[in-house]
């Protein structure tokens, strides 16, 4: 059997073994175990499994001291890698990050390509990031924020940017709009709650929202974005999907 898919987890195993997590096109997880995955040995091979990298991979038959449900991996070739993140931390962090998060809202592998748009998502803002630290033009803080809100389209959680949660008033027709997390969405001036993101913060999150949804991936965003309307909207998020901040190893190294 033959995958292709995204590393986005890895677990060392044994000496030189390794038991990855591999996010296939259709969107959903599968793990794999890799004999020699690590590198090394007499030969001091490398390895070729490190996160956001994208393989080619074909199985070998199950070995009956593995558990039952773990494909192994007979020959894998890379397809493609990042050379330029790892040498900006800030970059790695985010790269790590996104991986946590994916191997979170992805589902176990099935028949089906429902989730395809999660590795889509997944693979053009690594693309995209490899490109801006390459070219010198990376921005933690603009990055997180494309991908959060490009990520929430894909999972059909994407709040109402245009309209208020409330009256269903045209935000536009309203002097300030407030952004009101836990309860999904926006609410025009008259009827916001005191728990929201400041009118002037909110606005601005609004507005870099919409040019974030009318442009491509690979497409030039000029907005300006602060680390607040990320770490904000990945709140939305979590709240969302039933996760919890706390519980992400990336998120301090991501959001101030």
């Amino acid at each position: 059997m033959k995958y292709e898919g995204l590393v986005i987890h890895k677990t060392p195993y044994k000496e030189r073994d390794l038991i990855v997590k591999i996010l296939l096109r259709s969107g959903t997880l599968t793990s794999l175990y890799f004999y020699g995955g690590q590198g090394g040995g007499k030969r001091k091979k490398g390895s070729q499994l490190e996160l956001g990298h994208m393989l080619s991979i074909e199985t070998a038959p199950r070995k009956s001291s593995l558990d039952e449900s773990m494909l192994v991996a007979k020959e894998w070739k890379l397809l493609w890698g990042p050379e330029h993140i790892r040498y900006d931390y800030k970059a790695y962090y985010f790269l790590s990050f996104i991986c946590e998060l994916t191997a979170k809202l992805s589902q176990a592998e099935s028949e089906y390509d429902d989730f395809k748009e999660i590795f889509i998502v997944t693979s053009n803002a690594l693309f995209e990031l490899e490109k801006s630290v390459k070219e010198k033009t990376f921005s933690l803080d603009l990055q997180i924020f494309r991908y959060l809100i490009k990520l929430s389209q894909a999972l059909g959680i994407c709040p109402d940017f245009k309209h208020c949660l409330y009256c269903y008033e045209d935000l536009s027709e309203s002097g300030l709009l407030f952004f009101e997390a836990p309860n999904g969405g926006f609410s025009c001036q008259s009827c916001h709650q005191e728990e929201s993101l400041s009118g002037e913060h909110s606005r601005h999150l609004q507005q870099s929202a919409l040019k974030t949804l009318q442009t491509k991936f690979s497409d030039e965003l000029d907005i300006e974005i602060r680390n607040r309307e990320g770490k904000e909207f990945f709140h939305y998020l979590c709240f969302q999907l039933g996760m919890q901040t706390q519980n992400f190893k990336t998120y301090t190294l991501n959001f101030n």
